[in-house]
């Protein structure tokens, strides 16, 4: 369930711009990442800045804010120096939301259902955009498999 190599709720797994192969061109030597506070401010750099690191992938989890869409960006430098950063990736630290309370039956006729449907009480840290519901061949004891 919590594999670290994935982003979701605490964590935020990154892989950015790897450096060009040798022969085209002048070799990379550093890349810098930078990241937002998750709610639009500042971009601090997380490395690479200071000190010429080759690194393309972290997992960032000091100070990850659940629900939070975080801004990231990176530049990569040669022996002439620093290029533009790239365009703008956002990233939010969320996972799936938990299972929500089984629906309640409002009334029924020969015909039609009108369910209550509840939203999860923890989202994941996102928005709930969509619910699924499925139906069992009428036998309690059988996994509801038919999308209605």
């Amino acid at each position: 369930m919590n594999d670290p190599s994935v982003t979701n709720e605490s964590r935020i797994k990154v892989t950015y711009g790897v450096p060009l192969p040798s022969g085209r061109g002048s070799s990379i030597i550093s890349v810098e990442l930078l990241m937002d506070d998750g709610f639009g401010g500042q971009f601090v750099s997380l490395i690479g800045g200071e000190f010429n690191v080759l690194q393309t992938s972290m997992l960032i989890s000091n100070g990850i804010v659940k629900g939070g869409n975080y801004r990231l960006k990176y530049r990569c430098k040669n022996i002439n120096g620093w290029s533009d950063f790239s365009p703008i990736a956002y990233i939010m630290a969320a996972e799936v939301p938990a299972i929500p309370k089984a629906p309640t039956l409002i009334q029924a006729t020969a015909t039609t259902m009108t369910l209550q449907l509840y939203k999860p009480e923890d989202t994941g840290g996102s928005e709930v955009t969509s619910f699924s519901l499925y139906i069992n061949d009428g036998n309690s004891e059988s996994e509801p498999t038919i999308l209605v």
